[in-house]
């Protein structure tokens, strides 16, 4: 495959998948905006955000939708079980885009990318799965992925794959994410009945997350190895913290998510973090000013910026909010 290096560094798509299923609460939001932004004003190009039709009746009404070139509505199949597929919107999204051509990068609404990715690689992971999970274990559902992507090339055996987390997945092969899309795809297809290690949804009913970690992660570990990709790891997991370490080209939520829907305090402190890095963005590109305030007001994510007049520390507040005397204020 010959790169085009030029359409890579001008117009790379970048793409967000919503499934609404829950409201968002006010630290995601301002994480989905700071990704949308960090993508389109630091790394450069087209961002699309791919949602089913009530995240789009949401975007429209709270204004997140001026933070993205494009929206696209996704339909997920009736056949497949998005109880047990929960990441089914992601792939459908991705199936979208097999016609755009490479290079698509696929962004979670949790993780911000703010650097480019290296075209000489075909495929660009956030980091691998530690194989000591129960549910990267192998099962007799590898033999079933492994007939999927079996072809005349020689394969490793299904114990060597190792599974991708694909919070952020860059595709820099047209053959690779076609191939991969349908792997994906086929997986959902046929569920199995209950199969690896299960968690209780609230219905009662067991969910097999192994089904959804073999047709989103192991699919494209398989179908990479198959394909003979190049690969190349965004950042490490830590599996002491059981976080991506730290980076200075992606974060990614995920694991905080819990803990900052119990504890107040610690959600301000990050609320003020995300709320920094949209305002510095601001300042490099202008023209998103409106479209961001427009965004924070009908969100109710905090617009005023407060600067400490004893020690410069800088925290952000929602209007009506305190306010000491010397401090410096911005508002958007």
């Amino acid at each position: 495959m010959k790169l085009n290096l030029k359409r890579y560094i001008t117009t790379p798509v970048g793409l967000h998948s919503l499934t609404f299923n829950r409201p968002m609460a006010d630290y995601e939001v301002a994480t989905m905006a700071l990704s949308a932004l960090a993508y389109r004003v630091l790394v450069g190009g087209k961002m699309i955000l791919a949602t089913d039709q009530a995240g789009y009746e949401y975007v429209t009404k709270t204004g997140l939708d001026a933070l993205y070139d494009e929206i696209r509505v996704v339909t997920v199949p009736d056949w497949v079980d998005t109880q047990i597929f929960w990441a089914a919107g992601k792939i459908f999204a991705l199936s979208q885009l097999v016609d755009d051509r490479c290079p698509v990068v696929s962004i979670d609404l949790d993780a911000v990318l703010n650097a480019r990715l290296n075209p000489l690689y075909d495929l660009h992971i956030l980091h691998k799965e530690p194989q000591s999970w129960d549910a990267y274990r192998w099962n007799p559902m590898w033999q079933r992925l492994a007939s999927l992507t079996a072809t005349d090339r020689e394969i490793e055996l299904p114990p060597r794959w190792v599974p991708y987390n694909t919070a952020v997945a860059g595709f820099f092969c047209n053959d690779l994410l076609d191939e991969y899309v349908r792997v994906a795809t086929k997986m959902m297809r046929n569920p199995p009945r209950v199969l690896g290690v299960t968690v209780p949804a609230a219905s009662g009913k067991l969910i097999p997350v192994t089904a959804m970690v073999t047709a989103e992660q192991l699919a494209l570990s398989a179908v990479a190895q198959m394909l003979g990709s190049r690969v190349a790891e965004i950042t490490k997991l830590d599996t002491e913290k059981d976080h991506p370490a730290p980076s200075a080209k992606v974060f990614h939520l995920w694991n905080s998510k819990r803990f900052y829907d119990q504890h107040g305090r610690a959600r301000e402190a990050y609320l003020t973090t995300v709320m920094e890095e949209i305002y510095q963005i601001i300042l490099r590109a202008p023209r998103m000013e409106m479209a961001v305030q427009q965004m924070l007001h009908a969100t109710n994510l905090p617009t005023i910026r407060v600067v400490d007049g004893n020690v410069g520390a800088v925290r952000w507040s929602h209007a009506g909010e305190w306010i000491g005397p010397g401090e410096e204020v911005v508002r958007l």
